[in-house]
């Protein structure tokens, strides 16, 4: 939605690993400096990738 209304964003994808050693994944979306989605946790992930739009 924010593409089609030509609005700058940022999704990132990242990874880590749980207690018990299984990879976990979570993305989240930020334009403007703001989250649009997924800012609760993001902290604890690695940033794997990036796609910028």
């Amino acid at each position: 939605m924010l593409g089609i209304r030509r609005i700058s964003s940022s999704t990132y994808l990242g990874v880590k690993r749980d207690e018990q050693g299984v990879l976990i994944a979570h993305s989240w979306t930020m334009s403007g400096g703001k989250f649009v989605t997924g800012e609760k946790g993001h902290e604890s992930f690695r940033v794997t990738q990036t796609f910028y739009r």
